[in-house]
């Protein structure tokens, strides 16, 4: 007789800490069988959900994950039912996690579509009418549409349906996720569609005496916008640490079209220092078993300095690990390629102390200066942490990587 708890508080906890999902590898791990990915399903419908083990994988326990709540499966067969909300559309995922009988856990994601075969009626857009008093602002449209069988639903994410369009771009710019931004004085107007179904909302921008690029709003364009976009830098829509406010075109994500607009707008003479951008792969360090982890650092240095000559000066251009234990700390000089790219690779160990409670962490630091000498550094840091939750009286331990940056 298979055991089934729900557990409803498990699915703010995994959305508070942001457990990324794992899989041990190709060969041993588990897969959710049911239902395949991509299938649609209607509102209120009861869904099963088989996970099954993959090689040599033994499963003790499962943790169905949905946004309906979490389920806890103890004995095989390692199967439960969920009802798929009356109020979901377009997109829902479902997580399952799964752990041997050694502490080991793994994880399976699929992502199936939910489509109500009730026909929508009406769309509402939320408020009906916006005003912009500064260049470069921006405000979020809410859509809901109502269906045949009387039911409101969220429509505002392209995933359930919705598209967005500007009458007039050079005025008002409109994401894929219904984000606008004011990019000129004058009126537009920005059209939801969703199943053929229209509804349209007028947008104001009175922004003059507003500096466009001014992104923290202190009345200059300076460095520190430059700053936000640094942060925000190669992140899409959706992603951890994508900022709007950086996307300052509103196609969904921080790229160079952004770091040359705010370049562009930087009065002249402005010398803010090179640029560095960074990230990492990969993000999850799992399971902690005292193995090296390969870890490709990657990224560009590229100078913005409005102030004629400068230019990253590549001799200085290093990188250096700092670990909590104060073992494993490698580092040399980083070689930058075309545009002021560089990737390198680093060894870390999976491993952290029992009592060491709020986890092991690694600090990459990467350097450079420029022509004129100003220095910049930019941090990113792999955290080992340690999350205890309850399972079987059992914990949960996973690896996360965080991303932090800094300009001069």
């Amino acid at each position: 007789m298979k055991i089934i708890k729900n557990q409803l508080f498990w699915w703010g906890l995994f959305t508070v800490v942001g457990i990324m999902p794992y899989q041990a590898d190709a060969l041993n791990g588990i897969t959710i069988t049911s239902p395949a990915t991509g299938a649609i399903v209607v509102p209120g419908q009861a869904v099963q959900v088989t996970v099954q083990p993959v090689g040599s994988f033994t499963i003790s326990s499962i943790l169905i994950v949905t946004p309906v709540g979490v389920q806890l499966v103890e004995q095989p067969p390692f199967t439960t039912t969920i009802t798929i909300p009356s109020t979901a559309v377009g997109s829902l995922m479902i997580r399952a996690l799964g752990k041997d009988s050694s502490g080991t856990i793994v994880s399976s994601d699929i992502t199936i579509t939910v489509q109500p075969t009730a026909l929508l009626q009406t769309l509402q857009v939320d408020p009906s009418s916006f005003y912009f008093a500064a260049l470069g602002a921006l405000k979020q449209i809410s859509v809901s549409g109502t269906y045949k069988d009387g039911i409101t639903r969220d429509l505002t994410q392209a995933e359930a349906g919705a598209t967005y369009r500007s009458s007039n771009a050079m005025v008002v710019t409109v994401s894929s996720s219904g984000a606008m931004r004011a990019q000129a004085d004058g009126t537009a107007m920005v059209t939801v569609t969703n199943a053929g179904i229209s509804a349209t909302v007028k947008v104001t921008v009175e922004g003059q005496g507003s500096l466009a690029g001014d992104l923290d709003r202190n009345g200059v364009v300076d460095c520190r916008d430059l700053a936000i976009i640094n942060a925000a830098f190669g992140r899409h829509s959706g992603q951890q640490g994508f900022d709007p406010q950086a996307d300052t075109n509103s196609d969904d994500v921080v790229d160079i079209k952004d770091l040359a607009f705010i370049t562009q707008k930087l009065p002249s003479g402005t010398h803010c220092g090179p640029v560095i951008t960074i990230s990492a792969d990969p993000t999850t360090l799992w399971p902690p078993n005292g193995k090296m982890v390969p870890v490709t650092i990657s990224g560009t240095m590229t100078d913005t300095s409005s102030r004629p000559p400068s230019s990253v000066d590549a001799s200085t251009a290093t990188y250096a690990v700092t670990d909590e234990y104060s073992n494993i700390q490698p580092s040399g000089h980083i070689t930058l390629g075309v545009n002021g790219s560089y990737s390198f690779t680093i060894q870390l160990q999976a491993s952290r102390n029992g009592n060491d409670t709020d986890g092991r962490q690694y600090t990459i630091t990467v350097r450079a200066q420029d022509n004129p000498t100003t220095s910049l550094e930019c941090i990113d840091q792999i955290c080992a942490r340690r999350i205890t939750a309850l399972w079987s009286q059992a914990t949960i331990e996973n690896s996360f990587l965080h991303v932090r940056k800094f300009l001069c």
